[in-house]
């Protein structure tokens, strides 16, 4: 189910509050005091605004006990000015290949006002509906299609069904979304023998003003839950935000079509997640193949056993099984037949971990499934007791008095640091014959930067030097990443956007070996910026962070720095005769009223050498938005400290 979620939220009203569930406002119908209106009354900036966001749910069953699903959506969208013209580029993803998901019975239409103050209705052609593969190995499709003739003030309308081939599973409904929502209605009709649990997810404090679930009907031979919501707000996403599923207001659905004897009397959420546990463990897919035969592992196992620690058994299990597979870059809890993922060496995640815990019971060591969910796919709820929310298989080892948790599909991650995707989040543990949550954290800073700078101011205001960078734990992952994802080295991205900063020569260490940190080195030269005789540096410069990401004054979200963090940057600088220090930061320590985080400058002169020391560790992870006001007045202190200069006068 998360996964549609992720999908939904790819495709990312001025009424009164008067709606009923009887009195939703029927295709085509649209009046001029809506095409009149220029604003969303209760959202007066928002570009556009959705009127209604409609779902209808159903369920066809037929004789042999299959299923199909079909869902019909309507949406009509106001576009108040030229910005909310994007809203009108319509795309709707849907997962599957043509025999098992089809957007079908599209109908869209464009409304305008006319010179006499009528309506002007105009249909999108169905020849301007294209329909595309995106992914053939992920059977990701997306229809897609625009509006002729939009103006502000507009409003555009379209209907569709989406049908979904042998599932039970019920997309999660999005109530808030990136504009604003006037009305959002969802109805599921599902079969009467299933069983339907839901909760509702989201940081909105609804009141019964603008919230309201009908009870499950019955009377129809089916039943039927209902939800309505008004007045939604827009979704607006904030620096350092853990995910969008963890902050977006919406209801997750997860249906058991035949629920047997045994989960009906499972009544708390202990005995419903022992339940799936046990299923778990009998399944074919997943306990049955913690002892499938990968052949031509005898001698692997053989030279694993006879290491001398758990440690340096699970690391040779990890390194060899991570060298072997590739990841096809699908994160997932759901594994294939790993002998198959054996020998072809391609395999989703689920598949790399499930070989590793093979692999490592093969040779003795204690180690156990662990079901996660990434911070892309949201935190697990330890009170909803379904395996929809979990998009990934892990693995955890016990070794005496420590813990690993393993991800083969990591490629620059150690063994003996959690996985950040998962770090600071719930998982569920399965036991032999016992199940539970676990908490998977960690107290050492896993983002440590340190930044060692040794240069030379010539007389003419150039320096010259050389910058080591040594990025330890997630630093080194990410500096790896960097620099995949960019033209220039990783080395580069020190400069943080100091244009004049010109890089001689770069290189790295130990970019292959992952329990080293990563060492980046970098020669540059700088002129500096100067007026009549005096040269200004600032003393931050070749800092890692140099922009400060908590601007705003108020938030909604919890800030995620997903991890404990380390900053240090060194400077020594040697002066030429010719030029003095006429101004120089103080040294000076702050810190929150917690000491959770704490910023500190050491600033020495001795002759015409300046040692400047910066430094910045945040040792906690997470920090609630009652507690931004502090985080944000920290920050705020700290960036004006690293914006100070170190003013220099040439004496000619």
């Amino acid at each position: 189910m998360k996964e549609k979620l992720l999908i939904s939220l790819a495709g990312f009203f001025i009424f009164s509050n008067t709606f009923s569930q009887k009195e939703l406002p029927e295709f085509g119908n649209i009046s001029v005091a809506e095409l009149s209106s220029t604003a969303c009354n209760f959202e007066k900036d928002a570009p556009a605004v959705y009127l209604l966001n409609y779902a209808k749910t159903e369920f066809e069953t037929y004789y042999d006990g299959s299923c199909d699903l079909v869902t019909k959506r309507t949406i009509r969208i106001k576009i108040i000015n030229q910005k909310g013209f994007e809203y009108a580029s319509i795309a709707i993803p849907h997962l599957g290949n043509k025999h098992t998901s089809k957007i079908r019975d599209i109908e869209a239409f464009i409304y305008t006002l006319g010179g006499n103050g009528d309506i002007v209705k105009t249909k999108v052609d169905k020849k301007d509906i294209f329909r595309e593969n995106i992914s053939k190995k992920n059977d990701l499709n997306i229809v897609k299609f625009t509006f002729p003739g939009l103006k502000p003030g507009c409003i555009i309308e379209y209907q569709y069904e989406h049908l979904e081939k042998n599932t039970f599973d019920i997309d999660p409904w999005l109530i808030q979304n990136s504009i604003p929502v006037a009305l959002s209605y969802c109805e599921i009709n599902f079969p009467a023998a299933s069983l339907l649990d839901y909760r509702l997810v989201g940081p909105l404090p609804f009141t019964k003003s603008n919230y309201r679930e009908w009870p499950i009907d019955s009377t129809k031979g089916k039943f039927t839950k209902t939800f309505l919501v008004k007045e939604i707000p827009s979704f607006k996403p904030e620096p350092l935000m853990s995910s969008v599923v963890d902050n977006i207001e919406r209801i997750e659905f997860s249906l058991n079509p035949r629920p047997g004897f045994v989960t009906m009397l499972a009544r708390s959420t202990d005995e419903k997640w022992k339940l799936i546990a046990d299923r778990f463990m009998s399944s074919l897919r997943f306990g049955k193949q913690f002892d499938t035969d990968l052949p031509g592992s005898g001698p692997l196992i053989d030279s694993v056993k006879a290491l001398k620690t758990k440690k340096d058994q699970t690391n040779a299990v990890y390194q060899y099984v991570k060298k072997q597979i590739d990841w096809d870059k699908h994160q997932t809890l759901y594994p294939y037949d790993i002998s198959e993922i054996w020998k072809s060496k391609t395999g989703n995640s689920a598949d790399i971990n499930l070989i590793i815990l093979n692999l490592l019971k093969k040779a003795g060591i204690e180690c156990y499934p662990l079901l996660i969910s990434t911070r892309e796919n949201g935190r697990a709820d330890p009170s909803f007791a379904h395996m929809n929310q979990f998009n990934g298989l892990n693995v955890l080892v016990l070794d005496s008095a420590n813990y690993y948790v393993l991800d083969g599909s990591s490629k620059n991650s150690n063994c003996f640091i959690p996985p950040l995707n998962v770090l600071n989040r719930d998982a569920f543990l399965i036991l032999p014959s016992a199940c539970k949550w676990v908490n998977i954290n960690e107290t050492r800073p896993l983002v440590k930067d340190s930044v060692y700078i040794n240069a030379v101011l010539d007389k003419d205001g150039l320096i010259k030097g050389e910058a080591v960078t040594t990025s330890f734990n997630f630093s080194r992952n990410l500096r790896l990443d960097e620099e995949k994802q960019s033209a220039v080295s990783s080395n580069d991205l020190l400069s943080g956007g100091i244009t004049e900063l010109k890089v001689d020569s770069t290189w790295m260490k130990n970019k292959e070996e992952e329990k080293l940190p990563l060492v980046s080195h970098m020669r540059f030269h700088l002129p500096l910026i100067s007026s009549d005789n005096f040269i200004f540096l600032n003393s931050s410069i070749f800092n890692s962070i140099r922009k400060n990401p908590l601007t705003d004054s108020s938030r909604t979200t919890d800030i995620d720095f997903m991890c404990n963090q380390q900053y240090t940057q060194t400077v020594n600088l040697i002066l030429p005769g010719n030029i003095a220090m006429e101004t120089i930061p103080k040294s000076i320590m702050i810190r929150m009223v917690d000491t959770s985080m704490v910023y500190s400058r050491k600033v020495i002169q001795r002759g015409n050498v300046l040692w400047l020391e910066n430094e910045l560790i945040i040792s906690k992870s997470v920090y609630s938005p009652e507690e931004y006001p502090a985080v944000w007045q920290f920050f705020r202190k700290v960036y004006a400290l690293l914006s100070e200069e170190i003013v220099l006068n040439r004496k000619d």
